[in-house]
């Protein structure tokens, strides 16, 4: 799951012609170091970021995440 959350940023943060930096995390968390254009809105970006990630890992992952909470 790590490896595709990292796919689905550095997509992301292509098409707002960004990259990213340095990426790690472990289960629960991540860690993300990415650069960006100061014209950018940071909160729309990271917005976008979180809300589009989230989508794409519920579509995909949701049969193995409902077994690691039940």
């Amino acid at each position: 799951m790590i490896d595709r959350l990292h796919e689905i940023f550095e997509s992301l943060l292509d098409k707002w012609e960004c990259k990213i930096v340095e990426f790690n995390g472990e289960q629960d968390h991540i860690h993300l170091l990415f650069q960006y254009h100061p014209d950018i809105q940071l909160s729309k970006l990271v917005n976008s970021l979180k809300s589009v990630s989230s989508r794409k890992l519920r579509q995909e992952f949701l049969p193995e995440a409902r077994k690691n909470i039940l």
